[in-house]
Order: structure tokens, then C-alpha cells, then sequence
């Protein structure tokens, strides 16, 4: 894979940071609201609208307690009704999240003391890049100070032709099956994950360093696209489907904690044939 960025690839990357660093608070017009209600009843859509698999959801009423008493009420009334509602409340606390994004080797033999010494800890892999984004994430007081939020990259606001711009690259890559186009993009999106951290925000704003601490409540959801200005049709969520911009393929493979470091050696002999 070559150390050099096509020029496509790095006017996406500029206008990015543009985008996020120098206008952090772009907003954009929001998807329509996945949940809809009318007198009898409520849906919640798949959002995305991709998969068939991911049906729309029913129920008889939608709730949003907002007090101790009120959640209560809810509870009770679902109880009374047959409805399936079983959960436990845990007492508030914080993360501190910090990601090192560093080479591959010897990810297939670390991973389980990784899992074992972090609480939310994970392991990102970009095997083209021969890189592992290790995520150190730990439970702190909530006293601890740090007012961070995670403003996951993905689900920020995105300029619609920077969007379309980069699935019309993604798709030219592939039925060109330009392996080397799609591992530069790769490694250009990467970059800028790293420059900013992935989203994180320490005060709510940019990312400063690390540790990025905050509460459990903005460390683990993210979405500020969501709740933007229908002001600005310019920009959008970038898998809204309503523009042609990004689209997603997830897949799941599940192994067993013991057999995981034999797949991720099989998938680095798979990379390594096609250098």
C-alpha cells in the first residue's frame, strides 16, 4: 500500500476538517423522527432502511418519564397490561476514554488481557493499514472532573456533496476493483479519525488530549446529527437515505474468546498475499 493519499482523498479529508474543526457547531436537517404515532398506536422504523431483517417495531403506547414517580407509573402500567418490561437502574458514573492508535503486531495475543483489564475497553482493527486502535476505557466516580461528550464521527452533521462525493468514490474503487483505492481511503479516513479522536470532545467542544472523561450518558451514545436545525439542507446525517451518501454492509462472525486469535491470524495472512 503506497505512503501517498490520490488527490480526491485529501480534498475529502480538508473539507472534513474544515467541516469539524473550524465550524464545529454545523448543523444539519435531521432524518425524520424513526418512531410515529397515531391514536392507537406507535412504529418504530428501522432508521437506516437497508436491511430486511430489521423490522419495524410496535407498541401500544410510547413513554417518556422524565421524573423517579413518573417512571414508575410506567412501569406499573406495563406490568398491569402484560407488557414486557424487566430493568435495573444503576447509579450514575463516568469514563475515561483514551485511544491509541498504534501497529497490528501482536494484536492476536492480546486481546483477551485488554478485554480482561477494561470495563468498556475494545479493540478496532484496520487491517490494511496494519494498524489496532485500542480503546482504554475505565468507570470513574462521578465526581471525577471532565464534562466530555462522544460525538461519534460517523453520526455528525456531513455536507451532502462530501457524502455523495465519497460513496461515488467507494463505488467507482469498487467495480474498478481498485484494492489499492479502497485501502488509501481507508487510511485517509483514518487519519482524520485519529486527529480528532473518533469524535470525542473534552468540554462538549473539540478534542484537547486525552483522557477524554465525561459521563456514562454522553460517553455511550452519540447522534448530535439528530437534533440539528431543519435550516440547513445542505448538510445531513451521512446515511440518511434520503441523499445518495453513504450506505453500510455489517456483518457479524462469532467465535469462541479462544479461537478469535486464530481468525485474526488467518485474516493477516489473507492481507499479507495481496501487498
Amino acid at each position: 500500500m503506497g505512503k501517498f493519499l490520490s488527490l480526491s482523498h485529501v480534498l475529502i479529508l480538508i473539507f472534513l476538517m474544515k467541516s469539524s474543526i473550524f465550524c464545529p457547531h454545523l448543523h444539519a436537517m435531521p432524518p425524520p423522527n424513526p418512531i410515529q404515532c397515531n391514536a392507537t398506536s406507535c412504529t418504530l422504523h428501522n432508521a437506516y432502511g437497508v436491511w430486511g431483517d430489521r423490522r419495524d417495531c410496535g407498541s401500544s403506547k410510547l413513554v417518556y418519564p422524565a421524573t423517579e414517580e413518573e417512571l414508575r407509573l410506567a412501569v406499573a402500567n406495563a406490568n398491569q397490561n402484560n407488557l414486557k418490561v424487566k430493568f435495573k437502574l444503576e447509579g450514575a458514573f463516568k469514563r475515561s476514554i483514551t485511544l491509541n492508535f498504534t501497529k497490528d503486531e501482536g494484536i492476536e495475543d492480546e486481546y483477551m488481557e485488554h478485554g480482561k483489564k477494561y470495563e468498556f475497553g475494545d479493540i478496532g482493527w484496520y487491517p490494511s493499514a496494519y494498524t489496532a486502535v485500542y480503546r482504554y476505557d475505565q468507570r470513574l466516580p462521578l465526581t471525577t472532573s471532565g464534562d466530555a461528550v462522544n460525538d461519534f464521527l460517523g453520526f455528525q452533521s456531513q455536507s451532502v456533496l462530501v457524502s455523495s462525493a465519497t460513496r461515488a468514490i467507494e463505488k467507482l474503487n469498487e467495480s474498478n476493483r481498485d484494492v489499492k483505492g479502497k485501502c488509501k481511503m481507508a487510511e485517509t479516513f483514518m487519519v482524520y479519525r485519529k486527529l480528532i479522536a473518533n469524535g470525542l470532545k473534552n468540554k462538549k467542544l473539540i478534542f484537547t488530549g486525552y483522557p477524554v472523561i465525561g459521563t456514562q450518558a454522553k460517553m455511550q451514545t452519540s447522534g448530535s446529527c439528530l437534533y440539528s436545525s431543519p435550516l440547513r439542507p445542505d448538510l445531513t446525517c451521512g446515511w440518511d437515505p434520503r441523499i445518495k451518501g453513504l450506505k453500510f454492509y455489517e456483518t457479524t462472525a462469532i467465535f469462541p474468546a479462544s479461537k478469535f486469535g486464530d481468525f485474526i491470524r488467518d485474516v493477516k495472512k489473507l492481507r499479507d498475499l495481496i501487498k
